[in-house]
């Protein structure tokens, strides 16, 4: 949201609440993110030096996702190539992830930060 100020926001939500609520899937997702506006929001973030990089961890972790995990960091010469590739490498990803996750098994860094956690225990 590129509101300038206060009134601005709240009719840009105050829109999408009513205008779009056939999408409900959509007004959920936007209602959770809503809740992190402060992240976001180019008004509630005015005061912080960005340095023209309007950007989040969450933007930058799903971008790298797609560009080293599931693009493998090579081009797609057109929009064509570059939808097939997503679907079909990503639909491989994203269903390994979660046989994965259904059979309990887990990636080094995941078990190197419960055996961190699992150790800090006793620290006091």
């Amino acid at each position: 949201m590129y509101s300038e100020n206060q009134q601005d926001f709240e009719s840009s939500v105050k829109e999408i609440r009513e205008e779009l609520n056939n999408y409900t899937n959509f007004v959920k997702r936007f209602e959770v993110n809503y809740q992190r506006k402060d992240q976001w929001v180019r008004l509630y973030r005015l005061g912080i030096l960005y340095r023209n990089n309007e950007t989040n961890n969450y933007a930058e972790a799903s971008i790298r996702i797609i560009k080293d995990i599931i693009l493998c960091r090579t081009k797609a010469y057109n929009a064509v190539a570059l939808v097939d590739f997503i679907v079909h490498v990503g639909e491989e990803y994203f269903t390994l992830r979660l046989l994965d996750h259904a059979h309990g098994r887990y990636r080094a860094t995941h078990r190197l930060y419960s055996k961190l956690c699992y150790n800090s225990k006793s620290v006091r």
